[in-house]
């Protein structure tokens, strides 16, 4: 019985990792976009359809097993966004839109693996000075089964550094950033082992006092780390803004440090085919996580 057992445990041993890919992806406004003319309001304006079938080529070449998206419109929009993948053969089962206090622009996920709870949350506030806002995009957090694993994937859009008539913009920034670090926080005291992952626009450079806030101190169990992730050519921008010819990085994913271990760093990278401008103005992560 002994020996039986002990082959057993070696035969599982033996068996490969199972691969799973992820894309984090901000879609530039798969929405109704307001139109302005002479700073009055002059309508909307949707998608062109050249972007979005860029997008959509962009994820079929990619194929990722799961997409966290940002910058997605309402459900409608959502289902126009699978219903144009599964077209071109990308069927995804599972899926999560959130509706938080932004009322265009939303955070999505879908999923080949099976999301067996769903956490999103889109009532999170905070105070500057005596006023409250609100976590404009919400934070998705949904828990997907692989195999033996789950993976506890949470989707972020952070307040942009277009300036704000109302708070400056950093602090809101810093401070969505508090209100999802005390989140994660939660998430690792109550099970320690889960593998988390944090993605998504964060709208901030790599050593800003938001990447520090959502990372936690460096010395803690619960701490997070970015992947150090390039483009084929060595480049680290995932976002350019044509007007002012300015190239950043703004799109992240970090990992708590039981998920670190099953990701494939020299396989991860920013995607950047030909197209990837027309699609949008941010280029999609790739990250490849291995379980065995």
């Amino acid at each position: 019985m002994k020996f039986a057992l002990l082959i057993s445990l070696s035969f599982l041993s033996l068996l490969p990792a199972q691969e799973v890919s992820l894309m984090v992806y901000n879609l530039q406004n798969f929405l109704d976009k307001k139109v302005y003319r002479n700073g009055e309001l002059a309508g909307t304006k949707y998608k062109a359809e050249e972007e979005i079938q860029a997008l959509v080529n962009i994820i079929t070449s990619a194929d990722p097993d799961i997409l966290g998206i940002c910058e997605i419109g309402t459900e409608d929009d959502f289902k126009i966004l699978q219903e144009r993948l599964q077209a071109q053969g990308l069927k995804y089962p599972y899926s999560e839109h959130v509706d938080a206090a932004d009322s265009v622009r939303h955070l999505a996920l879908l999923s080949k693996y099976p999301i067996t709870q769903v956490h999103s949350y889109t009532q999170f506030t905070y105070k500057i000075g005596k006023y409250t806002y609100p976590l404009r995009r919400g934070l998705l957090h949904t828990e997907i089964q692989v195999g033996d694993h789950t993976l506890h994937a949470l989707g972020a859009h952070l307040k942009s550094k277009r300036p704000a008539e109302y708070a400056d913009q950093a602090v809101m920034r810093l401070k969505e950033a508090y209100l999802i670090r005390e989140q994660i926080d939660k998430i690792l005291s109550a099970a320690p082992q889960s593998n988390l992952l944090l993605y998504g626009d964060l709208n901030d450079s790599f050593q800003s006092s938001t990447l520090k806030a959502l990372k936690g101190n460096y010395r803690s169990e619960k701490r997070l780390e970015p992947l150090d992730l390039t483009a084929p050519n060595g480049s680290y921008w995932t976002h350019y803004w044509s007007y002012e010819r300015i190239y950043s990085t703004f799109d992240y994913a970090l990992c708590n440090r039981s998920l670190l271990k099953h990701v494939d760093q020299e396989k991860s990278s920013i995607y950047s085919p030909k197209n990837v401008l027309i699609a949008s103005d941010h280029r999609p992560l790739m990250i490849y996580f291995n379980f065995e």
